[in-house]
């Protein structure tokens, strides 16, 4: 394929899901099956295109990547800088490198096998619920299920559109919209109410939806605050014009060691929201309160895995950070003891150890985060049947005694 296909391509992966969620909110918000055909043609049109511009870029051989890593680039005029009359524009715009397409190859996928099971999962064909904002434990179909898939293409959009992004500033639109997202799909059940004397304590699904917006958008205003400094100290806020060794020699001598240090604390600050690192970790267990095709996408294709991917395109920035990491990881998920918690808990140090990684190189670290993202999908799924299991939740850190047959349904 030529190179304008490619980059035309590229442009459309996180722009068909996107489109999707506008089509369902503004036009077919009250027809529940055109909704969900609505997404699943959108994300299996993004899986298509992903696949097809990976398997181009990574099927060149490795000594033209080596030579020229970003194989698909493409950039619009956004806004202009200073005198518009000196033709100083902020650009938006595409890349497509071999991190890029592995990412593209594994969010792609995994987004659209979520989607594929979030039909079955609320239960489609089977009668209308009656019970909007609320689980439907009579197994008749979820009312706002329009309202579900529209959510759920804008989250694969974001996702999307932060892996193909060429800059920090579009990476974090993308970021952002996830951050809405996580809100809107954590609190999808938004009536449902827990008794107020119970063994477990498990909080309301919007109070959950609260918990992890406020908290990662703590992280997020002091990653901003790193986004500043890095425009203030590269000139740029585009990858492939930042970290040339003559640009990252000329901000060094800026800033010196320290500085660069401050900078990379504080967009690692955003990576410790969004991948809930101590002591920004509380947001995750209790996120579980929404559906399960959610718990499956927030850890599998978005958000735990967007600030592992932020690392990695920032890499040169994370070796100041070779002392600081490990203080992060460890045991913080022994800490919870309900069934959906405690599973959803073994994620933080998991996504701690892919965090680590970053210092270790590339390959150790996506070796790391393909196997964690697909089996969070896969065992957030394969576990839901337990959701609402009381006496399962007193017993679930002998978990082998209690999913056997899941276990085996999951690794098959």
């Amino acid at each position: 394929m030529n190179a304008q296909l490619l980059t035309t391509l590229t442009w459309l992966i996180p722009a068909m899901p996107i489109a999707a969620f506008f089509i369902i909110a503004l036009f077919a918000w009250r027809s529940r099956t055109l909704s969900w055909i609505i997404a699943w043609v959108a994300i299996i049109s993004s899986l298509i295109m992903s696949w097809t511009v990976a398997i181009n870029v990574l099927g060149r051989g490795l000594h033209t990547l080596e030579e020229h890593p970003e194989q698909i680039a493409g950039a619009i005029n956004w806004l202009p800088l200073g005198d518009f009359y000196q033709g100083q524009w902020l650009k938006m715009g595409v890349a497509v490198d071999p991190l890029g397409a592995i990412m593209l190859l594994m969010v792609s996928f995994a987004t659209t096998m979520i989607f594929v099971y979030s039909v079955g999962y609320h239960n489609w064909g089977h009668g209308l619920g009656k019970h909007k904002g609320e689980p439907q434990h009579d197994m008749t179909e979820e009312p706002l299920l329009a309202r579900f898939f529209g959510y759920m293409c804008l989250f694969g959009g974001s996702m999307l559109l932060l892996v193909v992004a060429d800059n920090l500033l579009l990476l974090v639109v993308g970021w952002e919209l996830m951050g809405f997202c996580s809100y809107s799909l954590i609190g999808f059940w938004y009536a449902r109410n827990y008794p107020e004397h119970q063994e477990i304590t498990r909080i309301p699904p919007r109070e959950a939806a609260k918990k992890a917006f406020m908290t990662t958008r703590l992280a997020d205003v002091v990653m901003l605050l790193g986004i500043v400094f890095f425009w203030w100290a590269f000139g740029t806020l585009d990858f492939s014009e930042a970290f040339p060794a003559e640009n990252f020699e000329r901000v060094i001598n800026l800033v010196g060691f320290g500085g660069l240090g401050i900078m990379t604390l504080l967009l690692f600050t955003g990576t410790v929201g969004k991948s809930a690192q101590w002591p920004l970790h509380v947001w995750l267990p209790d996120a579980m309160e929404g559906p399960t095709p959610v718990s499956a996408i927030i850890h599998a294709a978005a958000m735990v895995s967007a600030g592992i991917f932020m690392l990695l395109r920032i890499f040169p920035l994370i070796a100041v950070l070779s002392l600081f990491v490990p203080i992060m990881l460890g045991g913080v998920g022994n800490m919870e003891d309900k069934v959906v918690e405690f599973v959803e808990s073994r994620i933080i140090p998991q996504a701690g150890q892919d965090i680590e990684s970053n210092l270790r190189g590339y390959f150790e670290v996506f070796r790391r985060m393909c196997w964690y993202d697909y089996f969070c999908s896969g065992y957030r799924i394969c576990r839901s049947k337990t959701e609402y299991d009381e006496k399962k939740k007193r017993i679930i850190k002998n978990l082998i005694n209690i999913g056997i047959i899941t276990d085996v349904k999951f690794y098959l």
